[in-house]
């Protein structure tokens, strides 16, 4: 008897629907450049994950998540504290910029948080936090379980200058639906 599993465990990098990337980063669309206050959305957008599951019920693992951000001038750079609200199946109500997020629990399969102490200087005008979650979820039961939404919330006050640029980047592994 054979306790191999029918699906192969293997690293995924993804590709966002309806847009385009490079090497797996993902642009956040339009950050805020209003004063966002805790828990406000950086923006009114959900980003979306194509492929990355193949079926309902399917464990996969957030091995590692990149926020990479982007300036005209160091000085314009925030580095603040970002939580990312992941979601299966189906696309949770957009985040306001105006108002504290108030998610939703259902499809939620997982938070993933960045701090500040997080980012690391890549050039003058660009900083990557990466984080090493290891994080196990599990895709819900719908019609588009191969899916994640993600909706990207403050942790602190922050007032972004035009311009700046934010991309995110995630590392997931699959493993063998259940």
């Amino acid at each position: 008897m054979s306790c191999t599993p029918a699906n192969v465990i293997h690293d995924h990098i993804l590709t966002p629907s309806g847009g385009t990337s490079t090497d797996g980063w993902v642009s956040v669309t339009s950050p805020s450049t209003s004063a966002l206050l805790a828990h406000y959305g950086v923006t009114t957008s959900i980003i979306t994950f194509d492929n990355v599951a193949t079926a309902s019920n399917q464990h996969i693992e957030l091995v590692q998540f990149e926020i990479e951000e982007t300036a005209a001038t160091s000085g314009d750079l925030k580095k603040k504290g970002l939580k990312l609200m992941l979601y299966s199946n189906s696309a949770p109500s957009a985040p306001s910029t105006s108002a504290v997020y108030n998610a939703s629990t259902t499809n939620l399969i997982g938070q993933v948080e960045v701090v500040t102490a997080d980012y690391k200087r890549i050039a003058d005008t660009i900083w990557v936090a990466t984080v090493n979650p290891y994080k196990f979820m599990r895709t819900v039961t719908g019609s588009t379980p191969s899916t994640i939404h993600a909706a990207i919330i403050t942790t602190e006050a922050v007032t972004y200058v035009s311009g700046v640029a934010l991309r995110v980047r995630p590392f997931f592994r699959i493993h063998t639906a259940l």
